[in-house]
């Protein structure tokens, strides 16, 4: 059984690469970040090529998804489909570009189901589709970066695991030739034979302890990546974003039992408090559907004190925050109108007032200051 100190330096290794790797990629990111599959749009007039000729002009607004991203030239080859049905690619430089305006959370929900399913090649795709932008959201290029390694490392263990059946096969096979060869000579005092048999069987210890080392060392490497990916789900849980820490969190387990010998494997122990944290996570998402069912008809203050509820269960939760800021914004627009119109009215310019006033309410229909107003402006009599 391999000891905790190893697997804790294999885990600090491991944060170690993390955090270097995050922070190169924070310094790429930040100069523009196509992933394949992202949605891009055009921010100025800028002629599409197909090869080295100018197919058509492209419009300043117009969105494509990036088929690939060569960064070296600066070129975004962008994906668009010919009269025929057939899709072709067209280049314009990742200047011209600017990331679409996209749902990052339901990106990282699409990673984090991915990532239950066991394919960690899709959620890490989805995670960086999520992380890049404008805004480069630091939880889901996490994400992205243990998928990656939790994934680098389950394949160098599969690699050695393969290496060492070849190595036991071939080891196998020199134990038979050593007897073969181990045998008394004809010739008196001769000893040659013996000295080849030994020269084998000493070749296949060599190899069965050199193919048993490697696998002792990526299984190391593994559970010290499956042991930081669970350190930063539970990070996520302790810091109120537990519908992204608890999937997490059940998506390693699950990979560690299927990746890990029984006695690497982490304890299957329920996690602590899990009932409370799922009546949170439902309640957040109750929370959500109410703020959501209020902004359809426009009670925008009954939609605010809905996400307020919901981020008291879920701080951390990036749908509600997402939501809160649409919500806030509306009612600002509404109460900049609500207060052009009580200037009209102060300036005795009814009518003026009553348009006004017809514009915030279309936008917000809870708030007081426009119902006071409201009533006050309609129930005056008309001079």
């Amino acid at each position: 059984m391999t000891s905790p100190g190893l697997i804790g330096a294999a885990s600090a290794v491991m944060r170690g690469f993390l955090f270097a790797l995050l922070a190169r990629w924070c310094i790429t990111t930040s100069f523009g970040q196509f992933a394949p599959d992202d949605e891009v749009r055009l921010r100025r007039d800028e002629p599409l090529l197909f090869k080295d000729s100018v197919y058509r002009q492209g419009r300043a607004g117009e969105t494509f998804k990036v088929a690939k991203y060569d960064r070296a030239s600066g070129s975004v080859f962008l994906l668009v489909f010919g009269s025929d049905g057939k899709p072709f690619a067209l280049r314009c430089p990742d200047q011209a570009l600017e990331p679409a305006p996209k749902d990052a959370w339901a990106l990282m929900r699409e990673g984090l189901n991915a990532m239950q399913q066991g394919d960690l090649a899709d959620a890490r795709a989805r995670f960086v589709r999520a992380s890049t932008g404008t805004v480069v959201d630091e939880t889901a290029m996490k994400l992205a970066l243990h998928c990656e390694t939790l994934l680098k490392s389950s394949m160098e263990l599969a690699a050695t695991r393969e290496t060492q059946r070849r190595d036991v096969a071939e080891a196998a096979r020199l134990m038979r030739n050593a007897r073969i060869a181990d045998r008394p000579s004809l010739i008196p005092n001769d000893t040659s034979n013996q000295e080849r048999a030994e020269a084998m069987r000493t070749k296949a210890a060599a190899l069965k302890e050199s193919s048993e080392l490697a696998v002792k060392g990526a299984t190391e490497t593994l559970a010290g990546s499956i042991e930081s990916a669970r350190v930063y789900a539970k990070a996520l849980i302790d810091s109120g974003s537990l519908s992204i820490g608890l999937p997490m969190w059940d998506a390693v387990g699950a990979f560690a039992r299927r990746q890990l010998p029984a006695d690497l494997q982490p304890p299957e122990a329920e996690l602590p408090g899990r009932a409370e944290l799922t009546r949170r996570i439902n309640a957040a998402s109750d929370a959500l559907a109410r703020a959501r069912a209020n902004l359809e008809a426009r009670k925008l203050l009954s939609a605010l004190g809905a996400l307020a509820n919901g981020l008291e269960s879920e701080p951390g939760r990036g749908d509600l925050k997402q939501l809160r800021a649409v919500v806030e914004a509306r009612i600002e627009q509404a109460r900049a109108r609500v207060h052009l119109a009580r200037s009209l009215s102060d300036q005795n310019r009814r009518e003026e007032a009553l348009a006004e006033l017809a514009k915030a309410e279309a936008i917000c229909a809870d708030d007081a200051e426009a119902l006071a107003l409201g009533k006050e402006l309609r129930d005056a009599p008309q001079k």
